[in-house]
């Protein structure tokens, strides 16, 4: 299977290498940008793989205890032979409840159980049942602790860490084999967070419940009772979820997601989402590709039950879907959330293991999101990374001989570093002459839709522009050997243009917000990957550096490179490299690079339309434009038609003048999209050849396309389809 995967991965040059969500406040969150580089370790050589491990997956099966706390009936309930108990201080009882009710979040289903925050001097057990543990048996769970909380706030470092860890409450995974006579720490969810910045500490608390795995191989061969250990003064609520005993999970479970997809991004005001969505197209088939490692185990494929979810086609190593539109609402017509694919796998001597790539994926549309109590949705753009999961924003330096240099970006010793990189293998082969320098940034997407582009914005960091600055944006596709090709649209900004914000005293974060003078239409059949490209950084100001991931992409896609242009020996070339080649671990960091940027869609029945002569039939169509962005081509002769409405209330307008025989076909065009239409006419004045769609029966449908079982009752919109007629009706 991977071999076919990367086979098709050829192509671009070793680049592989649920319902709707309800608005909340906490949808979107503020995006912090730090203004100390980060530095990077200079790669001794070209690493030789291209992928990085996927986020661990979850135990659910094979176990022995697997609890989720979705059983609960009443504020008291407790799981069947779990117990609590105080041992000291006040009684701080733990209880079944919905977590987000206490600001946290990714809980698996609704419940979770959670000790509430105190002021007082606690130590509140959770206990679970006794077990009889075989070997190589582990414990796993999702917990939130809140770090700032969990130390006492007392002197710091110029880095803002402390200058002594104090713990005030903790979380602890506690073990005893002796029925509780005695117990033994396992693990101290408080020890992760010690020497850790207090600036920083304030921004992990966010809420979100992590996975945690504890190895309980030293209980081999015997009865052992496991506990959950609350324990300190003036601290925040913990809470738990997702509590697994038994087996280690199956390793390596993963799955690329359609390489197409594209990721909610950060906007220009720095908004991004508090959590993790993707973005594919609609009514286009989309492939889910398992990429796990272990080829002798057992995989399989869990879907929601929920509408507008068609299965193309599925294996145990891909998985083909097509997403309907949801034209329900306004909200999700413009968020029209999914709940992704889970792949599962397992074998004799594992427990299950499920692997899911993000929390929602938006079928079609753009990066627009509603958030609650907000005037107007925020333009979040499309991006190549989930910021949700790759680890903030961050900039990166290496060291220089007078000062650190913005790898990605330009100062005064950016070229003598690129050419030192060049040649650092053979120095004495630099002639004194040769030079190399950066030139632009590039960021890749993969075309299998339509898609179109309106421009991008990227964040970036630095010092004063200089006035002379003057910064280019291109959509470029790529040819079969996954090297530029056609420019398709530029964009320019002097630096009068480019929005500043005030950093520090001589600092400032930047956005360079590029609007194309037309949208940009990219297709499958023009290209089936394309780039964005940056440049203009080479003599911008003193420093300038593009903002990045902290992190890859949690499937180890390497979707930003960079240009260089070398001038060797007298003769100019350029070259373009991933950014992993220029980190020592290959991380994946990506340019914090957004497009503005939509999928459109027209949908069009199968079925032909018949018409009689001097009448007119309406068909019901999908379709993202509005009228007036559509043409109609080889339309023959006879044969008049328009256009009215737009999404689900679009309908097409067939009028047909000749007495003549018909049975032909016409284009429905639009951005991104040409459909057929096909029409039969039969001769005027024969008795009974016409078709009579009125001893047809009538079916029913939703706006979303979901046919339903009889006349609908409910007040609402519905379409009837009586033979090729699509009626709009609203009871």
């Amino acid at each position: 299977m991977k071999k076919s995967l990367l086979a098709k991965s050829t192509l671009l040059a070793g680049l592989l290498v649920v319902p709707a969500l309800p608005a909340s406040a906490a949808d979107l969150a503020a995006v912090t940008r730090p203004t100390v580089p980060t530095a990077v370790n200079v790669p001794k050589g070209i690493p030789a793989s291209n992928r990085i491990s996927p986020r661990a997956p979850q135990s659910r099966a094979s176990v022995i205890i697997s609890e989720g706390f979705e059983g609960r009936t009443s504020a008291s309930w407790l799981p069947d032979s779990w117990s609590q108990q105080s041992k000291a201080g006040v009684a701080n009882n733990w209880k079944v409840d919905d977590l987000e009710n206490h600001m946290m979040y990714l809980q698996d289903g609704k419940y979770g159980i959670v000790c509430p925050m105190n002021s007082k001097a606690v130590d509140q057990w959770l206990e679970l049942p006794a077990v009889d543990l075989g070997a190589d048996m582990e414990i796993s769970f999702r917990a939130y602790i809140d770090p700032f909380f969990s130390f006492v706030m007392g002197e710091v470092n110029d880095d803002y860490t402390y200058k002594e860890y104090v713990k005030t409450a903790t979380l602890k995974v506690m073990a005893s084999a002796d029925d509780g006579a005695t117990w033994t720490e396992l693990l101290d969810l408080a020890d992760q967070y010690v020497g850790v910045p207090r600036t920083t500490l304030t921004k992990l608390a966010d809420g979100e419940l992590k996975p945690y795995t504890v190895s309980l191989a030293d209980y081999a061969g015997k009865t052992v009772r496991l506990a959950f250990r609350y324990v300190g003064t003036d601290g925040g609520a913990v809470g738990i979820d997702d509590v697994v005993v038994g087996p280690a999970p199956l390793a390596g479970v993963s799955y690329l997601s359609p390489m197409s997809m594209a990721y909610f991004g950060i906007s220009k005001n720095m908004m991004a989402l508090s959590f993790t969505a993707g973005i594919v197209p609609v009514f286009e088939p989309v492939t889910f590709m398992n990429y796990s490692d272990d080829y002798e185990a057992e995989y399989s494929w869990i879907l929601p039950d929920e509408p507008g979810t068609k299965v193309v086609d599925m294996d145990e190593w891909t998985l083909t879907l097509e997403y309907a539109t949801d034209n329900s609402s306004d909200d999700t017509r413009r968020n029209n959330f999914k709940t992704p694919p889970t792949l599962m796998g397992q074998n004799a001597s594992s427990a299950a293991s499920k692997f899911v790539s993000a929390d929602y994926i938006q079928a079609g549309g753009s990066g627009y999101y509603l958030t609650f109590g907000a005037a107007a949705p925020e333009n979040l753009g499309m991006a190549a990374f989930d910021w949700h999961t790759c680890g903030g924003l961050a900039l990166y330096s290496a060291p220089g001989v007078d000062e650190d240099v913005p790898v990605f970006g330009y100062s005064g010793a950016s070229d003598k570093y690129w050419t030192d990189q060049t040649f650092r293998y053979e120095p004495e082969a630099a002639g004194p002459d040769d030079r190399v320098r950066l030139t632009g940034i590039l960021t890749y997407t993969f075309c299998e839709a339509p898609i179109v582009v309106n421009g991008l914005w990227l964040h970036a960091f630095g010092t004063e522009l200089n006035a002379d600055a003057e910064f280019k944006a291109e959509i470029i596709t790529l040819n079969a050997k996954g090297e530029p090709d056609k420019v398709l649209a530029t964009a320019t900004l002097s630096a009068s243009q480019v929005g500043k914000e005030q950093a520090g005293k001589d600092s400032y974060y930047y956005v360079l917000d590029f609007k194309f003078d037309e949208n940009v239409v990219v297709t499958p059949d023009m290209c089936q990957a394309f780039v964005a490209r940056v440049s203009g950084f080479h003599g911008a100001a003193s420093y300038f550096s593009p903002y990045m991931t902290e992190n890859g992409r949690a499937d180890g896609m390497a979707m930003s490179w960079i240009e260089k242009e070398f001038y060797i020996e007298g003769k100019t070339r350029t070259s373009i490299t991933p950014v992993a080649y220029c980190f020592e671990d290959e991380k994946r960091a990506g340019f914090a690079m957004m497009l503005d940027a939509y999928f459109p869609y027209l949908q069009v029945p199968d079925e032909a339309v018949n018409i009689a002569s001097n009448q007119t039939e309406d068909m019901a169509i999908e379709t993202y434009w509005p009228a007036e962005a559509h043409t109609f081509s080889n339309v023959p002769e006879g044969l008049n038609v328009s256009l009215t409405g737009q999404y689900n209330d679009a309908l097409l307008h067939i009028n047909y003048t000749s007495s003549e025989p018909l049975d032909g076909e016409f284009n429905i065009n639009c951005p991104g999209y040409s459909r057929v239409v096909k029409v039969k006419a039969e001769a005027a004045g024969i008795d009974g050849i016409m078709d009579d769609a009125s001893g047809l029966p009538v079916r029913y449908f939703t706006t979303d396309g979901r046919e339903l079982p009889a006349a609908p009752s409910a007040p609402g919109i519905y379409i009837t389809r009586q033979g090729s007629k699509a009626v709009k009706i609203v009871k």
